[in-house]
């Protein structure tokens, strides 16, 4: 941290955890992981040019209640896109 120029934080209680650590925080920047807008659910799914037309969720990391993944299986069962093709 001291060679850095800038250090990059996901999240402000990243950049307080650093300064409760005694670190120099002036050089932290809070870059919050953000989701794009919410879309109408034909228009996400609808077919793109050129594609295969499959829409694929990525996850990463721990996959758990800690990271939210119940949010994400309650919008798939209320999407119902376990019956969806692919």
């Amino acid at each position: 941290m001291e060679r850095a120029d800038v250090v990059i934080a996901y999240s402000t209680y990243t950049r307080k955890s650093f300064a409760a650590m005694g670190l120099d925080v002036s050089k932290v920047r809070v870059v919050p992981l953000g989701a794009p807008p919410v879309a109408a659910r034909d228009a996400v799914l609808a077919p793109v040019a050129g594609s295969d037309s499959r829409l694929v969720f990525l996850w990463a990391g721990t996959f758990g209640i800690r990271k939210g993944a119940h949010y994400l299986l309650d919008a798939w069962r209320k999407a119902n896109m376990a019956g969806m093709p692919g």
